[in-house]
């Protein structure tokens, strides 16, 4: 006979998340008027959020995102949604990454809950991102980061754990597993009778050092947690492999800021960027981007396309990114007459300039041998572009539909991404229309919005399951 989790297992479509990302009712934050944001009514698009299951209406939830995208607080007073004072809410992360803003500003504009984003560190030595905005609290770090030797960074944070025992949260968010802060933040909220989820993107024990060498105690810590909350399929996976029941596993999908990444308006526009960027005109430009390691799999396309037949017509791969093969991926293409009039490697580019090399873009290729997401594939799927990737890339379980939104190779077979990136090239119908479908995927199932209402609706559930909501206020009466 099977067990539960097996037969919930094989309930789950292998071309789709293993649930949807929660959604917002029957609205649908859009592109709006002035840079705003409105809400429009399309509920034929829309089976996302089960009946009940978010403590409000969809007309709050369309303000909320208003007012956040706006960048202020809702008008929205918390009598105003049936409750006294909003469940303040802690969510401890090791940094801020940039893509993560969007999301977060949503939900610091939510009249529901009083959010706060506490960070361990500033930034880690392997990133060049700018410090996070002045609403992160950022924390005295005590840990050792290796971070710039590809090796780990492990945090420590003593005044989390004070600020914690002083200013007690109603709520917490660990948003990892594998750093000290968060394995001993775990037993200072067990102890205080605060109750907690996870927040984690790994999708095996080995992507970590606590996993490998200590996986007993993320095991405790997952027992003391109230559930998880992940990105996507695979990190589901893993969850309820450490035991996590299943409806304690919560979907937040990992999300980019849609307005950036974002499709040339024209073919001019285009070849201006192009010409801004110094980039070839007239070639099919394929772009990769990512830290130049062995993982990373940039041995496989530069084999793809040091393959191709020599011609003038064939595509030109544009490598962005830095890391320890830089010299000698360098060396290889100065040596190649093949690669030499392929390939270029630019380096690193600033997080301000990445949409604009995306936007110049006509076919993204990630060839990575092993990936816990691939955030790069939502830039690229954001920007319109047709993208080809390996099937070690977790996020591919997502997000690409293959022969559809994009496609899928196996991993380290340079001929499939070779074929894959030719037939591409060769049917601009065909890369135009995946293009097309990978942004409305994206638009559709992996925005802010979307992120920001899978952790509510996480924070939301476990709450009213641990008996901590005062009011169960399902509609809220008509505001202004």
């Amino acid at each position: 006979m099977k067990s539960p989790r097996t037969q919930e297992r094989q309930r789950l479509p292998h071309s789709r998340p293993p649930e949807d990302p929660p959604e917002l009712g029957s609205i649908v934050l859009g592109p709006g008027q002035e840079g705003g944001w409105r809400p429009t009514e399309r509920p034929e698009e829309h089976r996302l959020l089960r009946p009940g299951a978010m403590p409000f209406s969809p007309s709050v939830l369309a303000r909320i995102g208003i007012a956040a995208r706006r960048g202020r607080r809702s008008s929205h007073s918390s009598s105003s949604l049936g409750t006294t004072i909003p469940p303040r809410i802690v969510r401890i992360s090791n940094i801020m990454p940039p893509y993560r803003i969007p999301s977060l500003q949503i939900l610091l504009g939510s009249p529901l809950i009083r959010f706060e984003q506490w960070v361990m560190t500033a930034s880690e030595r392997n990133r060049r991102w700018g410090p996070p905005p002045p609403y992160v609290r950022i924390f005295r770090d005590w840990g050792i980061d290796l971070s710039h030797r590809n090796m780990a960074s492990l945090h420590f944070n003593p005044g989390i754990f004070r600020e914690l025992a002083n200013r007690p949260p109603d709520f917490v968010i660990l948003d990892s597993y594998e750093q000290p802060t968060c394995l001993y933040a775990g037993l200072v909220l067990g102890r205080m009778g605060v109750p907690f989820l996870l927040g984690s993107e790994a999708i095996s024990l080995e992507d970590s050092v606590v996993g490998r060498r200590a996986p007993f105690l993320v095991r405790k810590l997952v027992r003391r947690s109230a559930g998880v909350i992940v990105p996507g399929r695979a990190s589901r996976e893993h969850a309820l492999d450490l035991g996590v029941h299943p409806d304690r596993v919560f979907v937040a999908p990992n999300a980019v800021d849609v307005q950036r990444f974002a499709p040339a308006p024209s073919l001019e526009v285009k070849r201006a960027t192009r010409g801004e960027l110094g980039l070839p005109q007239g070639k099919t430009l394929c772009l990769s981007v990512g830290r130049l390691l062995p993982t990373k799999g940039f041995d496989d396309v530069l084999d793809a396309f040091e393959a191709m037949p020599r011609d003038a017509r064939n595509p030109h791969l544009l490598i962005a990114g830095d890391g320890p093969l830089r010299q000698t991926m360098e060396k290889r293409v100065a040596q190649n007459p093949c690669l030499r009039e392929s390939v270029s490697i630019v380096g690193y580019v600033p997080e301000e300039l990445l949409p604009k090399y995306y936007m110049a873009s006509d076919i993204f290729v990630f060839p990575t041998r092993r990936d816990i997401w691939g955030l790069v594939l939502n830039e690229a799927m954001a920007a319109g572009l047709a993208c080809v990737s390996s099937d070690a890339a977790a996020a591919t379980q997502d997000l690409i539909d293959d022969g559809i939104s994009g496609v899928v190779v196996p991993a380290g077979e340079p001929r499939k991404l070779q074929e894959a990136v030719v037939r591409l090239h060769e049917d601009q119908i065909l890369r135009d229309r995946m293009g097309r479908l990978a942004r409305q995927r994206v638009l559709e199932h992996f925005s802010p919005e979307k992120q920001a209402m899978g952790y509510l609706q996480a924070i939301f559930e476990t709450l009213r399951r641990l008996g901590r909501l005062e009011h169960d206020a399902r509609e809220a009466p008509a505001h202004g």
